[in-house]
């Protein structure tokens, strides 16, 4: 009697979507703490553009 390997490809799908959700929510991230370093570096020049003056 031979056993049939039983069909996993919904556990694929859900792990590439997993895997997808991931990588989205890490570049948002990214995005996001690249945004307010950039204002962080603009403020900190005005701050010491202020100082010069």
């Amino acid at each position: 009697m031979e056993a049939s390997t039983p069909s996993n490809i919904e556990y694929m799908i859900l792990g590439y979507v997993a895997a997808g959700i991931i990588m989205a929510l890490t570049v948002a991230y990214l995005v996001l703490k690249a945004r307010r370093l950039r204002q962080e570096a603009e403020l900190l020049k005005r701050l010491e553009d202020d100082q010069e003056q």
